[in-house]
């Protein structure tokens, strides 16, 4: 197989090892479901995001995480809603919220979501996440979850993360859509298939 250009990933060889490696950790391995690296599409071809666009994405999204916009389908309407997401370096995204919210009654029937952070008061900085919504069941991951908030979710869920009606959703990317300012190109990075 042939090595992967560019002095990012001298380590890397195949775009498989994307999944296990994060550049700077060739010692530690990396879950896949927590990787960082991203393949974006643009019109001159594909290439790796490099770490400082991941990285300012990421602080695009955590600086304006309170209140992002959740937008999900309700048949053939959409809903939007304020939420605030929990964003890891790793990109990894998730929701708090009651199990026998709308929102979640609408992703069991259509997972397709749109997750936007927009810099307050103008909307001059922004990242749009194109994707789905997964339900997440699995208390290790919901606890996981719950030491990650940087918020008080005890207000809702006073029993903790054991509370019956706590909900995570993860969101799992298909597209992002971002910009630095009004005047900055919208930049559009997808995920490897």
């Amino acid at each position: 197989m042939s090595r992967l250009p560019g002095p990012h990933v001298p380590e890397l060889s195949t775009v498989a090892e994307l999944g296990r490696r994060r550049p700077g950790s060739a010692d530690r391995h990396v879950p896949p479901e927590h990787t960082s690296r991203r393949i974006p599409c643009t019109k001159g071809g594909t290439k790796i995001m490099s770490p400082s666009t991941e990285e300012t994405i990421v602080t695009i999204m955590r600086e304006n995480a309170s209140p992002a916009y959740l937008a999900t389908c309700d048949g053939d309407q959409p809903r939007v809603r304020p939420v605030t997401p929990i964003v890891e370096d790793d990109m990894s995204v998730w929701v708090a919220t009651f199990c026998t919210s709308r929102k979640v009654r609408q992703i069991k029937k259509n997972p397709n979501i749109c997750l936007a952070f927009v810099e307050l008061p103008r909307g001059d900085k922004a990242a749009t996440l194109l994707g789905r919504c997964e339900i997440v069941n699995d208390m290790k991951q919901k606890k996981r979850v719950w030491s990650l908030a940087t918020f008080d979710l005890s207000q809702h869920f006073p029993q903790g993360p054991e509370m019956e009606e706590y909900c995570v959703l993860r969101i799992i990317i298909d597209k992002i859509e971002w910009r630095e300012s009004w005047t900055s190109k919208l930049e559009v990075y997808e995920p490897a298939q």
